[in-house]
């Protein structure tokens, strides 16, 4: 060995053990249906371009946490640990408003459905915009912002 070297001493070394079990779950993790995968399909039924806009949001949104986990964001989380909880309450917000959301939007067309089996006149005009199946239509930027929103308010997707 050279003069004044000494061998680093990492505890941040894995086990076999440690690491099968932290592999097990991540892919536990990665293939539990979240916010984001809910997000894509609800698009994805009202139109494939609705489907890809969101899903370019949402990889955005990764693009961006990788990005922020190579400029040392993990680790500015991990010591600060106040940060990281505003930041899942903040995202836990937006998700209860995009469910929020989304039952508002499917009240109308539920009230349709039972005005039509009742033999009902249901009202379908709308003074705000063009209605298409009980919701407004979307524009595709629109959808691309909602999946970036999404996936950067997605507490899985910090802790991956």
């Amino acid at each position: 060995m050279k003069a004044g070297f000494a061998p680093l001493d990492c505890p941040t070394v894995l086990t076999l053990s440690q690491l099968l079990a932290l592999v097990g779950v991540w892919i536990v993790g990665a293939y539990t249906p979240g916010p984001d995968m809910l997000l894509v399909i609800q698009r994805s039924l009202s139109s494939r371009w609705a489907g890809f806009a969101s899903l370019a949001g949402v990889v955005t949104g990764v693009a961006i946490w990788l990005g922020a986990s190579m400029l040392g964001l993990a680790a500015i989380l991990q010591a600060r640990e106040d940060l990281l909880h505003w930041l899942q309450l903040a995202g836990g917000g937006f998700l209860v408003f995009m469910g929020v959301t989304g039952l508002r939007s499917a009240w109308p067309v539920a009230r349709e459905t039972v005005a039509a089996r009742r033999g009902l006149a249901a009202a379908t005009s709308s003074s705000s915009g063009s209605v298409r199946g009980g919701t407004k239509t979307r524009t595709l930027r629109g959808d691309y912002v909602r999946g970036l929103a999404t996936n950067l308010s997605n507490p899985k997707a910090v802790v991956f």
